[in-house]
């Protein structure tokens, strides 16, 4: 019996024309953990939930702010509006049928966002006192949270590669915040109810982080057979 498992992708432009594009370790790691993924972004929301058991959001570019309420601050700000709208749509009916669901750097922003919650645009600028987590920065450690999801994993401390200049500001109805850099930027989130949760580092590139992706498989598995519907 396997967990068919939706993993949204980006856009990718070469030669003037549009590609989906997904790096391949996010497949990889759901198959690992005995999943089955499908690529995607375009199509029937319902549908799509209708035919997967779980969806997991992957990182990109950055969600447009207009999406929590705020302008565009900083040119460092890449958004892509053609993946934040079916996304969102994504989101909302994963999430009304009650479907686990993880993110994955900009993924667990567009969890936070979708939720209610905002976030700082770009670290360096509007928190200039803390670490470096952007692309080519040094691995740091991440604090988690006792009673969390996340700390059941990986225990209350663990170090981890950073790809990002944006991060949780405000969280959204429902989300706690279950880790957070030495820095106090916030590196994970999750539902206080729901399968539901996100991180901000990238485990797909990670090869200790492999058990997180089992997690959301076993919890995929569960509650898909609490809702008689595995097959």
């Amino acid at each position: 019996m396997s967990a068919h498992i939706m993993i949204t992708a980006g856009h990718l432009k070469s030669n003037d024309k549009l590609y989906i594009a997904l790096i391949e370790t996010y497949a990889s790691c759901i198959e690992k953990a005995g999943g089955v993924p499908y690529v995607g972004l375009h199509g029937n929301p319902g549908e799509m939930a209708s035919r997967m058991d779980g969806i997991l959001f992957s990182g990109g570019v950055d969600v447009c702010p207009a999406c929590y309420g705020e302008a565009t601050l900083f040119p460092s700000v890449q958004t892509d509006t053609r993946r934040d709208v079916p996304e969102f749509a994504l989101f909302r009916t994963f999430f009304a049928r009650k479907k686990p669901i993880f993110g994955i750097c900009r993924g667990a922003q567009l969890i936070n966002v979708a939720l209610g919650g905002s976030l700082w645009q770009d670290i360096p600028r509007q928190c200039p006192q803390c670490l470096s987590h952007e692309a080519g920065s040094a691995p740091h450690p991440v604090i988690i949270e006792r009673g969390s999801r996340l700390y059941s994993v990986l225990g209350e401390k663990v170090e981890v590669n950073t790809f990002h200049h944006q991060s949780v500001k405000c969280e959204g109805k429902g989300l706690k915040v279950t880790a957070r850099a030495t820095d106090g930027t916030v590196e994970a989130i999750e539902h206080n109810h729901l399968p539901v949760w996100g991180v901000q580092w990238h485990p797909e590139r990670m090869y200790s982080m492999q058990v997180l992706f089992d997690e959301f498989i076993e919890s995929v598995k569960i509650h898909t057979f609490q809702k008689g519907s595995f097959s």
